[in-house]
């Protein structure tokens, strides 16, 4: 069971790269909402 949840993880983490590197218009989106959050981790 657990080798089986480890799978779908890493098949749902490897899904967000693919569709981070293939689709970035769709992703800039996400981004420009999440901006705020993120200029507020890094900086």
């Amino acid at each position: 069971m657990k080798t089986q949840t480890l799978l779908l993880i890493g098949a749902i983490a490897g899904l967000v790269l693919i569709f981070s590197q293939l689709k970035p218009q769709e992703m800039s989106f996400y981004k420009e909402k999440g901006n705020y959050i993120v200029d507020h981790i890094t900086s």
